[in-house]
């Protein structure tokens, strides 16, 4: 006699899945270990019993590492099918080789802070959306995927990035937002079909002429940087609708000639 109806069973993963997502806001030992072990046993029950087929979805967007991990085989042909994921990682601190099995993907978020990427990232040659915590340098191998179009680093220890950022021809929307970048560099503004560029809290105080270099820049959003200086040219940004210069350090008259330097259609604050 089976513990579980098929109902039961499938919101008893639920729970143990929920239980798991959550323990980051847990501190008693006991009750983190009785989490860890029973999100444990659901995996194995799977393995064991077949993954109910309401959950395969689900799994493979968000748990597709710990199914390759816990060798869920009628899950495989669903990861490899999947389009989009925003992966829990297992507390290992990096993306796996696991990673370059997910041959379809053109979205990939991962959640909790991550120190490496195993190469096999490169294979995600549909990956036009990537969103990433990452503690180090600009990793290498993100540069290797020609086909993104968006690149989200948030709360990362990064101070620029890689030189080859300009070999991304498609990429249009660069966020580099809570890192620690100084500086808008040169490789940013070669990077030239971007459409939306953020920089949000960071430690820039200086916007280069070389900005205008973005020729089909839309947003640019620069809040929250102690920002003191803005160049001349700034009015050549054509295609500017948006900028954000949220609590720099911007003196009256570089206000007023911000004012009306920008064509009248940009918003800004």
């Amino acid at each position: 006699m089976r513990l579980f109806n098929r109902k039961s069973r499938v919101e008893y993963i639920h729970e143990a899945i929920k239980q798991h997502e959550d323990i980051h806001r847990e501190y008693d030992q006991k009750k983190i270990k009785k989490i860890t072990k029973d999100f444990d046993k659901v995996f194995k029950g799977m393995k064991k019993n077949g993954t109910p087929d309401e959950l395969k979805e689900f799994l493979a967007y968000r748990y597709p590492l710990h199914c390759w991990q816990y060798d869920l085989v009628d899950m495989k042909d669903t990861i490899k099918n999947t389009q989009e994921m925003a992966i829990n990682l297992p507390e290992i601190g990096y993306i796996p080789p696991e990673i370059g099995q997910f041959i379809n993907l053109n979205t990939l978020v991962i959640y909790g802070r991550v120190h490496s990427i195993s190469e096999e990232l490169q294979k995600l040659n549909k990956l036009h959306t990537l969103s990433i915590v990452y503690d180090g340098d600009f990793p290498e191998v993100i540069v290797k995927l020609k086909s993104l179009e968006e690149l989200v680093f948030t709360h990362s220890t990064i101070k620029n990035p890689h030189p080859k950022i300009t070999e991304l021809k498609q990429l249009k929307i660069l966020q580099l937002n809570h890192t620690n970048i100084d500086e808008i560099s040169i490789e940013i503004t070669q990077t030239s079909n971007l459409e939306k560029l953020g920089l949000i809290r960071n430690n820039i105080t200086s916007i280069p002429s070389s900005i205008v270099n973005l020729t089909k820049l839309k947003e640019l959003n620069l809040a929250y940087n102690p920002i003191t200086n803005i160049p001349m040219n700034i009015g050549l940004l054509k295609q500017l609708k948006y900028l954000s210069l949220k609590k720099a350090n911007l003196s009256n008259e570089q206000k007023e000639f911000l004012r009306t330097s920008l064509p009248q259609h940009v918003r800004h604050n």
